[in-house]
């Protein structure tokens, strides 16, 4: 895979300044964040707020770092080479194993000094899993099937893609990985309605019995690739988008 060659853009230009954000993160709403690849295929998209700080993080959150300074709304950014990302992932584990050996050092020491009294029994804190959903819309007015339902009451279409979206339909696997790539959780898109404006198609998807407490989270939409997500993004839904718009 092309590691090079993408390009970040924000839409919904709102009074910025020569970078392209206008950092009024309380009084404007937020702006959409693209990635697209060298043939202008998108990769990525996120609503982030109107700073070049949360827009950064968010192309660091999807796999990828910036390699020009911001101009007028757009970069240029590479993906993060995978051996990268696993050296950060065991840089990671081995912090926590540091961790664990001084803490399991300390309490060793501790109980040497307190021989006399009982120890307390340690328990641990179970997080059940949880369900993620969201939405993840095609911005493709040419490559959409309708279905209509009333020809004069258009709110309630259901819709599905066409063309070059067609792995995207109903019952398509949605899969969550968690710590080292392993796929943790599998779920399916559930159904597609119409957007009254612009008239895309808005794809709802849910996945079950997703385990808590993983480092790092990916998902995937058939054999689209897949975005890096926090926990909390996950269980707060994630709102996707692919698509040229046209």
């Amino acid at each position: 895979m092309d590691e090079t060659g993408y390009t970040a853009t924000l839409g919904e230009l709102n009074a910025p300044g020569p970078d392209g954000f206008s950092r009024q993160t309380t009084a404007t709403p937020t702006r959409q964040l693209s990635i697209r690849d060298g043939n202008g295929l998108t990769v990525f998209t996120a609503r982030t707020a109107d700073t070049p700080e949360a827009a950064d993080r968010h192309i660091r959150s999807a796999g990828f770092q910036r390699t020009s300074d911001w101009l007028d709304g757009a970069c240029s950014v590479n993906r993060i080479p995978a051996t990268t990302l696993r050296r950060k992932r065991i840089l990671v584990f081995g912090s926590v194993v540091a961790a664990l050996i001084v803490v399991i050092g300390g309490c060793s020491a501790l109980n040497a000094a307190r021989q006399s009294k009982p120890t307390p029994t340690a328990t641990s804190t179970y997080v059940p899993p949880f369900t993620a959903s969201g939405t993840l819309t095609i911005e493709s007015t040419t490559s959409i099937k309708r279905n209509l339902h009333n020809v004069y009451d258009r709110s309630n279409d259901n819709c599905s893609p066409m063309g070059g979206y067609e792995d995207l339909a109903l019952d398509t696997a949605v899969e969550i990985t968690g710590n080292n790539g392993k796929v943790v959780a599998v779920g399916r898109i559930k159904s597609g309605k119409q957007s009254p404006e612009p008239k895309n198609c808005v794809l709802s998807w849910a996945v079950d019995n997703v385990p808590s407490g993983q480092l790092i989270y990916t998902i995937s939409f058939g054999h689209r690739s897949p975005v890096t997500l926090t926990e909390q993004e996950l269980r707060s839904g994630y709102e996707g988008s692919i698509g040229s718009g046209s």
